[in-house]
This record gives C-alpha cells, sequence and structure tokens, in this order.
C-alpha cells in the first residue's frame, strides 16, 4: 500500500492519530445536529448523569475516526487479522447505531457481542490459549479458550459500555488502557 510503503512506522501512526482526531471533530458536530434536527435524544433516566436531552449517534463519528485511519495506514495487503476486526467492529457499530435509534433488548445486543467475539476468536484465533500457572493451569484446550476468550470480550465490552453513562469516563478509561 502506498501510504504504508513510503513512510516510518513513527510518521503512520501520528499520520493516523492526526486524522483520527481531524474525522471525529469535524463529524461530531455535524452528527449531533442532525441527530437534534430528527430527534434522536437519550433522554435523562434515573442512571444518567445528564439533566437534559443528549443527541445519539456520536458513535458514528468515533467509529469512522477509528476504522478510516485503521484501513489506511494498518496495510491491509498484509495484515491476516485486519477483516476479522474491521467485521467484528462493524457488527458492535451496527448493533450500536439500531441501540440508539430504536433502544433494543440487551439480549440483542447480547447476540451482536457474541457475533463479534466469535470472529476475532474462531477466523482471527485472537483468544486466550493459555493461562501460564494461574490455579495451576498452563495450557488449556481448543473448546475452553474459545469460551474464557467469548468471556472476556463480552465482559470487557460490558463494562465500557457502563462507564459511558458519564460524560468522557469511557474514552477516559480507554485511553488509560490502551
Amino acid at each position: 500500500m502506498f501510504i504504508k510503503t513510503y513512510l516510518t512506522f513513527e510518521i503512520q501512526v501520528l499520520l493516523a492519530g492526526a486524522m483520527s482526531f481531524l474525522i471525529c471533530f469535524f463529524l461530531i458536530p455535524k452528527i449531533t445536529l442532525l441527530a437534534r434536527d430528527k430527534k434522536l435524544m437519550a433522554f435523562p433516566v434515573k442512571r444518567s448523569s445528564h439533566v437534559n436531552p443528549v443527541p445519539t449517534l456520536g458513535g458514528i463519528g468515533i467509529y469512522l475516526g477509528f476504522i478510516i485511519p485503521l484501513l489506511l495506514f494498518s496495510g491491509i495487503n498484509e495484515s491476516k487479522i485486519l477483516p476479522f476486526l474491521t467485521a467484528s467492529c462493524l457488527v458492535i457499530f451496527l448493533v450500536g447505531i439500531k441501540d440508539d435509534i430504536y433502544v433494543i433488548a440487551p439480549k440483542t445486543k447480547l447476540v451482536g457481542q457474541i457475533i463479534a467475539a466469535t470472529i476475532m476468536i474462531v477466523f482471527a484465533n485472537i483468544r486466550i490459549t493459555n493461562l501460564h500457572g494461574i490455579l495451576g493451569i498452563g495450557e488449556i484446550p481448543y473448546i475452553a479458550s474459545f469460551f474464557i476468550s467469548l468471556f472476556i470480550y463480552i465482559a470487557i465490552t460490558n463494562s465500557i459500555n457502563l462507564l459511558d453513562g458519564i460524560d468522557g469516563l469511557a474514552a477516559s478509561i480507554g485511553i488509560v488502557a490502551c
């Protein structure tokens, strides 16, 4: 890929970060205006910290700010996991958009998370394969590896989702985790 070939890794990371920032910076205000115009708002509930209605659909800007630099700077032809990562992210994105618009049942969200995690575990082969002596367990069989990995993917996804009730908290924790 052209971008990948002629730039050092550090420059690629800086360009990807700058591109991600600019995409989010310019898109999120436009998306929030659209959400306000179409009355796609999250109204305050007992669990939220908001007093006034808040526009939904900000995830569109976040998704595009993540996926566009990823596809441009990752070397699509060289990566064996990128198609599966992209597919998993797309599943989570679509479930989130549907939830923002229609408010879907938790079971439906869980099914989307299971599909996304299964794509990463089975096709990308990103899973826990060894517990390195925790509880005296080393190498683990594939089926146990699958279910442990599935549990961890879903637990992390829902942990971040639960933090999303307070502005900036999920983003701050995500940045620290990265």
